[in-house]
């Protein structure tokens, strides 16, 4: 395109000496000045987050450099690569390298670099995409280091984009097959030498891979599933030199369709976008550590209908609070397309005119780094004490599961800062105005913040109607709670409601009280009249006991992990006693720099000690990982510093901070746990026995100075898919002497339900490997938990580490999930037990496994399973656990005041008649009363996977 602006500036030069100045002038130049236009509109830009964007396509790296997606208008050619490494023994993996490394951005070229340390051999990992014309990609890869090479390079295409399309190897024909899903692997085309392959005959979705003929790449094709059950057709490109692999890549021409990325759609995207309705589908996430600044809706401040969302920073009030605050307005998830250009818009003022916003499109990417959130485009606003409209427009990268939010961080802070928002809208391009999703909208909110009632406490539900016509609008609006099981049990209708032009309508509803412990389910069906209900919205609202704790039990067995303060009101209300990774205690917190100890930062972990105690909870302080890069063993310049253990000629200062930290504590931890998840790399990238002479000195230097410590170690992350291979080879080295207790996270591969994940056999393993080296110690699983959705999920909000998981539970399922487990577990000898993780997370990044909805509002079915399961096995002891009969099994409790067991089918559902009996008693999952009498001198007992406790010794006897 470069080339014909300067043939078309001779023209005009040639055509003025040739007397034909004006016409040919006029004639000419408003050639010339639209083809310099389109040439450079359509030029690719390489950017900061790792991607090259052009007008119809995007190109995205990983944070590690390598290929995460190449996405057209047209689908999406490429959706993963991988990059396999090979060891002097013929060991293959895929995640040897760190998942984050060191960007360089320029106006041709995107480079990551990385000094490389894999066991105790160093080298250097280098990849580099750089432009090679307007739409062809240079791919670069050097890697050097002793006995590892390059084995191949996979690029994944997606099924669903190229099934039956064909490509060409060498100009050869061939067919991306249909899958025989009976084979896990099957070959399109065998290893070989190459010079050319081309997927796909259409330009639109077409592209083509040349190898550099200074190097040798060897090519072949599958169809394959990889370790996630997730068919794709895999490019194999074989390193024959073990350390270089460089080709070019021919992308597909644009297409000429210059509206085909803005979306005819016009409607705002946003539900409840002028926060009319209540605070739902709305949030605000605070600093981790921020327990004083608040949000609301407010009245009088709006710029469309009654309310406004407020948001109140507030100056650190207490010492464990971060000093330097922020906070993000975080939309709910919405669906859109990739390559979609939208223009976000909002109505913002501040209190105090200069405050910093940035106004953010945020979403989740198809391959991140895990248990990373959400990435963002944004946009720096200044903000003034007036109400202004604001706006941005963004191109749509690939996201997962195609779901986008909107967000507006208030820049941080020291002192306070007060920030309103209104009128928030995502339209098509160019569209800044603010319109709400339908004319008439509708939606429920609770007066209370978090929606948990005491047994007999009245249901506080208000629905908000919004009409945004011109005319009034007449509405029937009819309530429904259902209990957990769906069942009916009670309705009310508000009919001829009448909601004025461009006002809301509030209904707040009159409720029965309810007594049983549970979760409820409110259900908004919302119409012109009765006979044109439809289901508009749900809540869940949940009854358990109150509880009201202040003093500290380490003897304890419940534990979470859980990253933020606002939300210990969770643990005090379900009977949790321990926390995890709320106690910043590393080497890299406390002594950031070489010998200076950080005073502040002791003094936050010195009030934080006392804030969770005031919970009745007591933090597992883990040392590991998060070693600072001048204690480090990485290689110089590493940006995986924290994944290894310190240097031999630093040991003197790890000795003083240890010391330090344990006189700061002064008794108040119980429990040190050495590091966490070892034997991944994401973790620690260091050698088996570097981790065994880190754990020994901890070990030492705590029980010198507070020999009543447990000192808990390893944290093992993988026993289930790595058959405690680490944990051998550790204890080889270290032997079991300076663990008093040996920490694992059990969870089941693809975190299936335990009743199908094999969670009995992973518990019974480790055992078994660790009595090989003496007795075994108590045991504590640090971490384990399912991916399971809310009853109230949209289906399309995206999560952290989608990959690992096979199987998605539903809310009931993983309340069952939760009582199996932990009845297996201390069966199998564990001592306490860590559910991972409490909290579901904010709305703009989470973690599907929690019991605590986004930002605290709700709670789900295993929040009060969990406090069900505190109330009755805290102070008894698990004697046994047997399999009755086949999928039956039965878990034995006994204390000196009472006995009882658990029971559950781990297949269909079955009746077991008991005899010998008049009645029995019991408790549900969620603690409420069970009384079975006798029939014909018989018991029928129903069990499903869902467990209930029945006051019995033992099963057994009365079969």
């Amino acid at each position: 395109m470069y080339y014909l602006i300067p043939l078309l500036t001779f023209c005009i030069m040639l055509a003025l000496l040739h007397k034909q100045l004006f016409r040919s002038f006029f004639v000419l130049y408003p050639c010339l000045i639209c083809l310099c236009s389109l040439s450079l509109k359509a030029q690719p830009s390489i950017n900061n987050d790792a991607s090259i964007r052009w007008s119809d396509m995007q190109y995205q790296a990983k944070p590690d450099g390598s290929l995460m997606y190449i996405v057209t208008q047209s689908g999406l050619l490429i959706e993963n690569s991988l990059l396999f490494i090979e060891d002097s023994k013929g060991g293959q993996l895929a995640n040897l390298l760190p998942w984050e490394m060191r960007q360089q951005v320029s106006s041709k070229a995107l480079s990551f670099s990385e000094p490389v340390r894999l066991g105790t051999f160093e080298g250097h990992y280098r990849s580099e995409v750089a432009l090679a014309g307007e739409r062809n990609l240079e791919f670069q890869i050097d890697f050097n280091v002793p006995n590892h090479r390059i084995l191949r390079q996979t690029l994944q295409l997606p099924h669903q984009e190229f099934i039956e399309k064909v490509f060409y190897v060498d100009g050869k024909e061939y067919y991306f097959s249909k899958p025989n899903q009976n084979q896990r692997r099957e070959v399109l085309v065998s290893r070989r030498p190459f010079i050319s392959f081309k997927a796909n005959s259409s330009a639109s979705n077409g592209f083509e891979i040349v190898p550099d003929s200074s190097t040798s790449l060897e090519i072949e094709v599958l169809s394959s599933l990889d370790w996630k059950q997730h068919r794709s057709y895999w490019i194999n490109l074989f390193c024959k030199n073990g350390n270089r692999v460089h080709y070019t890549m021919h992308l597909p021409q644009k297409i000429d369709d210059s509206a085909a990325n803005t979306s005819l759609d016009k409607h705002n995207r946003l539900r409840n976008g002028s926060f009319e309705l209540g605070r739902e589908e709305w949030g605000v996430v605070f600093n981790k550590r921020d327990v004083s600044s608040t949000w609301s809706l407010v009245d009088g401040e709006a710029t469309d209908g009654a309310h406004a969302l407020c948001v109140e920073i507030k100056p650190q009030v207490a010492a464990y609070e971060t000093h330097y605050k922020t906070a993000t307005i975080a939309s709910d998830y919405f669906e859109a397309k990739p390559l979609e250009r939208l223009t976000i818009s909002a109505d913002l003022k501040a209190a105090r005119k200069g405050q910093k916003i940035k106004m953010q499109l945020r979403y989740v990417p198809t391959a991140l780094v895990p248990n990373r959130g959400s990435n963002l485009i944004q946009k720096v606003i200044t903000l003034s004490d007036d109400w202004k409209r604001y706006s941005f427009e963004a191109s749509l990268p690939l996201a997962a599961k195609n779901a986008y939010a909107v967000a507006f961080e208030i820049v941080g802070t020291t002192g306070s800062a007060t920030v309103f928002l209104d009128a928030v809208a995502v339209r098509s391009h160019g569209i800044a105005d603010y319109l709400s999703q339908a004319p008439v909208e509708s939606h429920s909110d609770t007066l209370r913040y978090h929606r948990l009632y005491e047994p007999g406490e009245p249901f506080d539900v208000q629905t908000f109607l919004r009409n945004e016509q011109q005319e009034k609008t007449i509405q029937t609006v009819r309530l429904t709670i259902r209990d957990a099981a769906g069942s009916d049990l009670h309705r009310q209708l508000r009919e001829s409601v009448p909601v004025a032009a461009k006002s809301n309508y509030l209904i707040n509803w009159k409720l029965p009280n309810f007594y049983k412990q549970g979760m409820y389910r409110i259900g908004i069906e919302v119409g012109a009249s009765i006979d044109t209900l439809r289901d508009s919205h749900g809540l869940s609202l949940a009854v358990l006991r109150g509880r009201d704790v202040s003093a500290v039990n380490p003897n304890n067995r419940f534990g979470v992990n859980i990253t933020d303060l606002r939300e210990f009101w969770a643990l005090e209300r379900i009977g949790i006693g321990w926390s995890r990774f709320t106690f910043d205690c590393g080497l890299g917190q406390l002594m950031r720099k070489r010998g200076v100890w950080d005073q502040v930062h002791a003094d936050k972990l010195d009030a934080l000690l006392d804030y969770q105690a005031s919970f009745g909870v007591t933090p597992l302080a883990v040392l590991g990982p998060g070693m600072p890069k001048w204690a480090s063993r990485a290689p110089h310049g590493s940006s995986a510093s924290r994944a290894y253990t310190y240097r031999d000629d630093v040991d003197s200062y790890f000795e003083d901070y240890l010391t330090r930290l344990l006189d700061m504590a002064d008794g108040r931890l119980y429990a040190i746990e050495t590091w966490n998840e070892p034997d991944i790399p994401l973790f620690y990238r260091g050698t088996i026995e570097e981790m065994a002479s880190f754990t020994a000195r901890a070990h030492d230097i705590i029980k010198a100075h507070s020999p009543q410590i447990d000192v808990v170690g390893l944290g093992l992350a993988t026993p289930a898919e790595t058959h405690n291979k680490f944990l051998k080879r550790l204890l080889k080295k270290s032997g079991l002497d300076p663990y008093d207790a040996i920490s694992y996270h059990p969870y089941t591969e693809g975190r299936r339900h335990p009743a199908r994940g094999d969670f009995r056999e992973v518990v019974q393993s480790i055992r078994d490997v660790i009595s090989e080296f003496g007795e075994v110690p108590p045991l504590w699983a640090t971490e384990f938990g399912y991916f399971g959705y809310a009853h109230d999920a949209k289906p399309f909000v995206p999560f952290k580490n989608p990959f690992v998981a096979r199987e998605i539970l539903d809310e009931s399922e993983s309340a069952s999930a939760y009582i199996q487990a932990i009845c297996t577990a201390f069966a199998n000898g564990v001592d306490k037990t860590f559910y991972f993780t409490l909290l579901e997370g904010n709305l703009l990044d989470r973690w599907l496994q929690g019991w605590v909805g986004p930002g605290g509002r709700s709670v789900e079915s295993g929040f009060i399973a969990a406090a069900t399961a505190c109330d009755l096995i805290q102070d008894v002891d698990c004697i046994g656990q047997e399999q009755i009969r086949k999928n039956l099994w039965q878990t034995r409790f006994l204390s000196d005041s009472k006995q009882f067991v658990v029971l559950w089918s781990e297949g269909a559902e079955q009746v077991i008649n008991l005899r010998d009996l008049s009645e029995v008693n019991g408790y549900d999952v969620f603690g409420n009363p069970l009384h079975f009498k006798s029939i014909n001198q018989s018991i029928a007992l129903p069990l499903s996977m869902t467990p209930i406790y029945l006051n019995i010794a033992d099963l057994r006897e009365f079969l």
